[in-house]
């Protein structure tokens, strides 16, 4: 645990700059494949700092939104600043620098952080230092971060490092699942799909979110809910919009849209496992018309079937409030005629 314990000391962030430029070098440039409206996002977060009001620091504009400031934001600020000239590089050099700043505070914390929980003695105390730091709602993704680069050097240490890899495993899950709690369901559940090793263990994480609970009877004539802790219709609708926004996550952007495709598929194959297969429009419509109609019952569910699908029903999008319906051509007489013959 002392060489850990150092390790984590010397830990030295990259630079903004520096940061961008691995980037570019592994995976080429970082807006390649990326849809124009993601780089329009990072403008606009780009201009929000720089025109930001007299009364709002660069320090407290860049904290602000330093979630979004990841390897395509730092890419795009290096672009920028290679064609800028005069005031507008300045403000653009000012920028990168105080990013680099608000990295620098964050490892710093980390650091100090780990440090404090690697002191802590045996493992049984450690994994209390941490429980104890998550408790207090000290964790976050920079320390998570710092621990997986001394995960690393414990896994290169070999069948001596075996002890140091399952203690700081079990402080990085600790860490990690506190870190989670306080995100919504579905990104927490993507945040656990996206770490998951197997195919099975994807379904197996995807099964206990979506599905039925049992009803336990509670207090003073109540119940517990029924319901899934993880929509999957709404899991599955912010996904696929998580990947159209994709360049906003941080992750190795190439991979990234591929491990998405992976767990829609895998989500939808789980929820039909659960709830049986939707119907097709087709299908929807063939039905109403043998029945002769369809009940707000039924609309309910032909809708949450559909964005089981990740599609949306025409009463659903406010877009054909304002339509007319095509009154171009009347029957052959030449009149038009409303209801049935």
């Amino acid at each position: 645990m002392r060489n850990l314990q150092a390790g984590a000391g010397n830990q030295s962030p990259e630079t903004a700059e520096e940061a961008a430029a691995e980037a570019a070098r592994r995976k080429g440039s970082p807006w390649d494949s990326v849809p124009e409206a993601v780089r329009q996002s990072y403008e606009q977060v780009l201009k929000t700092i720089i025109d930001r009001p007299d009364s709002i620091t660069l320090t407290d504009a860049v904290e602000a939104a330093y979630n979004k400031c990841d390897i395509q934001f730092l890419a795009l600020l290096k672009e920028k600043m290679a064609s800028a000239s005069g005031d507008s590089k300045v403000q653009l050099v000012e920028v990168a620098d105080e990013v680099n700043n608000a990295m620098q505070r964050r490892m710093s914390s980390a650091t100090s952080k780990l440090q404090t929980i690697l002191s802590a003695g045996n493992p049984i105390a450690i994994e209390a230092a941490a429980a104890k730091l998550a408790r207090a709602g000290e964790a976050d993704d920079a320390l998570v971060l710092l621990l997986e680069a001394n995960l690393q050097e414990a896994h290169k240490a070999g069948p001596q490092g075996a002890g140091a890899v399952r203690v700081l495993t079990n402080v990085k899950n600790i860490l990690q699942a506190e870190i989670d709690r306080k995100l919504e369901p579905e990104k927490r559940l993507l945040k656990q799909c996206l770490r998951c090793d197997t195919a099975e263990e994807m379904e197996a994480v995807l099964h206990e979110a979506f599905r039925p609970r049992v009803k336990l009877q509670l207090a003073e004539n109540k119940e517990s809910s029924d319901e899934p802790l993880v929509a999957p219709p709404a899991f599955i609708a912010a996904v696929r919009n998580l990947k159209l926004n994709f360049g906003n996550v941080g992750e190795d952007e190439t991979e990234f849209a591929d491990k998405v495709d992976v767990i829609i598929s895998t989500a939808e194959k789980v929820a039909t496992a659960l709830y049986g297969e939707s119907m097709s429009p087709k299908d929807q419509q063939d039905r109403a018309w043998r029945e002769h109609g369809a009940s707000v019952w039924d609309l309910e569910k032909l809708e949450n079937d559909a964005m089981l699908r990740g599609e949306e029903m025409p009463w659903a999008n406010d877009k054909y409030d304002t339509m007319l319906p095509n009154l171009n051509k009347g029957d052959k007489s030449g009149e038009f005629k409303i209801g049935g013959s």
